[in-house]
């Protein structure tokens, strides 16, 4: 990639999620959150149940990555 190449608003794509999977929940909550405030299990529950649609954009755009 060119150093000098100008940012561009037209390739920028910033996916954050709260939540991954179940395992990934349950790791983390292991793992602690370092404020000794566990989230309970009706977290991950409610969190899920607030989508409504996978999100296939990064996947259509950069279709090799995601094989």
């Amino acid at each position: 990639m060119n150093a000098l190449r100008r940012a561009s608003w037209d390739e920028i794509v910033l996916n954050h999620y709260v939540l991954k999977s179940r395992e990934e929940f349950q790791a983390k909550v292991a793992r602690s959150n370092g404020m000794n405030d566990p989230k309970p299990s009706s977290y991950f529950d409610e969190i899920d149940a607030l989508a409504t649609e996978d999100c296939t954009y990064a996947a259509e755009l950069y279709p090799a990555d995601w094989d």
